[in-house]
């Protein structure tokens, strides 16, 4: 303690007559223990002098010095009064005395703690008794302060709270302020309770008889219960008045173990299983109700008995042997055994049987628990049965299961042969109509005719265009529909777009405009079917709006660092669409008017393409419209992103006359390598080569080509896929994979052109496909398109002389010259002649000059195309055929070429003689129907 030298404790204490006027003790301290006053009666007191100035430990003995010390400690942490009975032992050790003490603090002027004011007061003798007894009744009060386990209550006469222990606060929830002064059954009584405490406890009082201590269950002050075991003890008061105190012990966790140990014992008492207790000398000490019920014994039938009583000596020795080893471990056991029941039946227990430990960890018993599974093991044994007789009935359901799907992949097999044909068979006269109708306009005049003219390729056009969407829609519901990707250019695109529909707009007088904000301009995907799909909706919206505009927006709803989430959307100022019909959009054959009245016509197939092209593109399609108000048809698609200054892919090359016309002019004397090994084919592709300046060194087999590839510089290679020895595909793949062939691209030449045959060529290496028989316009577009990309064409080093173009072969042209071979061929079923000198380029003499290597070189190819079938040669019958179907569509022989694409298609499937005999009769008859009629018109 500080000792606090600047108080003046003169003026602090008073005046020395008034310390020596007052009767009891008295001094005053510093805070250091000093002594710095005390009266007469002090030093009488305790029988010294010389106080001041002094410590206490230099004045008493050792234990009456700590004693002070430890109170004067107290008050100077708290800065509370403290009061307390000091007992004084003489020096004689005979007396004792008793002080009744009260310490308390002294402040200086400004109010800061500076000393220790001491005073007590003299017990009599007659008085000791008393104040030793309060003595004691103070310690016992500060014991149940801190005691946490027991709650004691004070009540007066009335049942009103004098005293409340801090574990009464704990265990009611009520806290020493808020109990003191209310009565007791307005606190911890239960109202079922309430009149019986008040009348027990006030009788008590009057001196009737104690309340008996007990268990309870009284009130917290949440509401929640509490079990309790009271004591209640009834003492006299200063007053006079009784006084209850009350000492109250927490049950409720113990109260919850016998509620827990209750359950558990219901719980293994109902158990369905059976359950036995045993000790370690396996007397059985405990069974359930389900082990009586199942064995049929009583409980006092087998307390006390070994688990043998309920042995039938079914159950092997090893089984026995094995259990009580593991128990001998102290570890646990689980097995089958066969028991018997009181009445002598017999019984399967699956058994576990584990030891009980003690919180020591001595095993002190075992318990086993046991389930009666002789139905279940007759029921598996059924089951095994069953699943025995149901595996043959799977075996044979898969079987024919695999037989139905083998006649699906058949049935869809025939229907994609089915599509293939029919592709060819509308196709053909198609193209030839286009054909003729582009040759002829080359060499029309009068533009009355060209209108005409004009007409008919529209017609024809839109016709073609309708068969297109049959077949998408068809390849759509086979699954057959897919993507060709690649690098291409947006800008090239739009532009394709706008030449296609800028012109049908203006025709109508209506504005079309074309809006691209922050999209890539270089893209990869499939740009045709994603030309296709923009071509789709602005072909509709130019056809149903008469006035006002079309607009095409396209825009970026996601992005990452590859891709694009693109958003394509067509709007137009046209009639619109109600509500109602705009679910019916998408649905294949589907249109909102059905009439036959309807002024707009068309299939309802446009849409549903659209839409599963958006599809296949990562993406949707839509339609937004109201009636009157115009619509606005929106697609997404999932592009990636192309390098800007890569070389993208589209349809840059001119069409037609141009792509003619570029070739001629840029790569006129470049020689390509052609891979034929048909001769007729071979006059075909020379000639068609030749209009344009280039020329053509030839391969027959798969060997020659790789040979002649290596050995020279071909700017492009044109390769048959149906070769001997080799064929196409391989030869691909080999030149792909030579150090010593400098890469060019690579076009494949096929009847096939379904989009598996493409992708065939794609997986060989090859870079492009060419159908046959050969388009003329399409073939020059695609050399252009190729060469432009080869890196050995280079430009024309010289002018080309051009071949001139002769008048094409009209058929009242080939009327007028009687007797000729054309005409002879033309009059013939099945034929179609002016189709092929359309893919012929009207060259009459080609095509008279094919007719007749057809005739030499051809004639025994139907009776070879038996003869391979009979021998097993199915690889050789396939070339055959595949070389008449080729052949058949070059020269405009539709029917031979319609019988050959059915053989063919039979060879792939593995089809014996005997199913392709009435197919190749009826192909050998029609082939020699030709035959003949080219040989007959021939000079002798």
């Amino acid at each position: 303690m500080d000792a606090g030298t600047d108080i003046d404790w003169q003026e602090l204490v008073g005046t020395p007559a008034l310390l020596r006027a007052f009767p009891d003790p008295l001094w005053i301290k510093d805070l250091s223990g000093i002594y710095r006053a005390c009266n007469p009666a002090f030093e009488r007191f305790f029988s010294i002098q010389d106080v001041l100035g002094r410590a206490d430990h230099a004045l008493f003995p050792a234990s009456l010095a700590q004693d002070f010390e430890r109170r004067e400690q107290v008050l100077v942490s708290s800065g509370e009064t403290q009061r307390y009975l000091q007992a004084v032992i003489a020096s004689d050790g005979a007396n004792v005395s008793y002080l009744d003490v009260s310490l308390s603090p002294l402040t200086d002027t400004r109010g800061r703690l500076a000393g220790i004011l001491g005073t007590g007061r003299g017990i009599r003798a007659d008085r000791c008794a008393t104040e030793a007894a309060w003595y004691s009744e103070s310690r016992f009060h500060q014991l149940f302060e801190q005691i946490e386990a027991i709650s004691v209550q004070g009540y007066d006469r009335y049942r009103r709270v004098i005293y409340w222990n801090p574990a009464s606060t704990v265990l009611y929830g009520y806290s020493a302020e808020e109990a003191i002064g209310c009565q007791l059954e307005d606190l911890i009584i239960p109202d079922a309770m309430r009149d019986a405490v008040i009348a027990g406890v006030d009788a008590w009082g009057e001196g009737g008889p104690a309340i008996s201590a007990g268990e309870l269950t009284l009130r917290r002050a949440d509401g929640s219960p509490v079990h309790v075991f009271s004591s209640h003890v009834m003492l006299q008061g200063p007053d006079g008045e009784p006084q209850m105190y009350c000492v109250d012990i927490d049950l409720s966790a113990r109260k919850a173990a016998e509620e827990q140990a209750r359950k558990l014992s219901l719980a293994v008492e109902q158990s369905p299983v059976s359950i036995l207790i045993t000790d370690l000398e396996g007397r059985i000490e405990y069974v359930n109700e389900a082990l009586i019920q199942s064995s049929g014994y009583q409980r006092d039938e087998v307390i006390g008995k070994s688990p043998r009583i309920f042995s039938s000596g079914l159950t092997p020795r090893r089984v026995y042997d094995q259990l009580w080893a593991a128990l001998s471990r102290g570890e646990e056991w689980r097995g089958e055994l066969v028991n018997r029941r009181k009445d002598g039946t017999l019984y399967t227990e699956s058994a576990l049987i584990t030891p009980i430990r003690q919180p020591g960890g001595e095993v002190s018993h075992y318990v086993a628990v046991k389930a009666d599974v002789t139905e279940a093991k007759r029921t598996a044994v059924e089951l095994e049965r069953y699943r025995s007789h149901l595996e043959e009935l799977v075996e044979q359901r898969t079987a024919e299961l695999s037989e139905a799907r083998r006649q699906a992949e058949a049935a869809s097999e025939a229907k994609s042969a089915f599509l293939a044909n029919m592709s060819h068979e509308i196709r053909t006269p198609m193209n030839a109509i286009l054909g003729l109708t582009y040759l002829l306009g080359r060499n029309l005049s009068s533009d009355a005719d060209r209108a005409i003219l004009g007409q008919i390729d529209d017609s024809a056009s839109h016709l073609l265009g309708i068969i297109n969407d049959i077949l998408d829609v068809s390849k759509i519901e086979a699954g057959k529909l897919s993507l060709r990707e690649r690098d291409f250019s947006l800008d090239v695109l739009l532009g394709q777009v706008d030449s296609m529909i800028r012109a049908q707009a203006a025709a109508k007088g209506l504005r079309f405009d074309c809006v691209s904000s922050g999209v890539p301009r270089a893209l990869h995907g499939d740009d045709t079917r994603l030309r296709q799909a923009l071509v789709n909706y602005l072909t509709n919206a130019v056809k149903f709006t008469s006035a006002g505009s079309v607009t095409l927006r396209l825009s970026i709803l996601e992005e990452t660092q590859d891709q694009i989430l693109l958003r394509v959307e067509v709007e137009d100022t046209g009639i619109g669409i109600a509500e109602d019909d705009l679910a019916r959009l998408f649905a294949p054959f589907t249109q909102v008017d059905h009439s036959t009245a309807r002024p707009f016509m068309g299939t309802g197939l446009g849409l549903v393409i659209t839409r599963r092209l958006a599809q296949l593109m990562g993406g949707d399609a839509g339609a937004e419209s109201a009636l009157g108000r115009g619509s606005l048809f929106w697609l997404t698609a999932r592009l990636g992103k192309a390098a800007q200054d890569a070389s993208v892919q589209g349809d840059r090359v001119p069409a037609g006359e141009d792509a003619e016309q570029c070739l001629a002019e840029r790569y006129a004397g470049l020689r390509v390598l052609v891979a034929e090994d048909d001769l007729i084919n071979r006059d075909v592709i020379r000639e068609l080569l030749r209009i344009v300046g280039l020329e053509a060194d030839f391969a027959g087999t798969g060997h020659e080509v790789i040979a002649m590839a290596c050995a020279s510089r071909y700017p492009l290679v044109l390769m048959d896929i149906q070769m001997p020895e080799m064929d196409g595909l391989e030869a691909s793949r080999r030149l792909r994979g030579r150090a010593d062939w400098r890469p060019c691209p690579i076009l494949a030449m096929t009847a096939n052109a379904f989009e598996e045959d493409r992708q065939r060529c794609r997986e060989a290496g090859m870079d492009d496909h060419l159908s046959k028989p050969v388009d003329p316009q399409h073939f020059y577009a695609t050399l252009l398109t190729w060469l432009e990309r080869s890196d050995l064409a280079g430009s024309a080093t010289h002018p080309v002389k051009r071949i001139p173009r002769p008048m094409p072969a009209a058929r009242a042209q080939a009327v007028a010259r009687a007797g000729s071979l054309i005409d002879r061929i033309a009059t013939l079923p099945g034929v179609d002649a002016a189709g092929a000198l359309t893919k012929l380029q009207g060259y009459e003499s080609l095509y008279q000059s094919v007719l007749g290597k057809f005739a030499s070189h051809h004639a025994d190819d139907p009776a070879r195309l038996r003869e391979a079938l009979a021998a097993g040669d199915r690889g050789g019958a396939r070339r055959l055929a595949h070389t008449l179907k080729g052949l058949g569509g070059t020269l405009g022989f539709v029917e031979l070429h319609g019988l050959m694409s059915e053989i063919l298609h039979a060879i792939d499937e593995g089809r014996d003689l005997d199913d392709l005999g009435p197919r190749i009769a009826a192909a050998e008859a029609a082939h020699a129907r030709l035959v003949d009629s080219i040989r007959s018109a021939e000079p002798a």
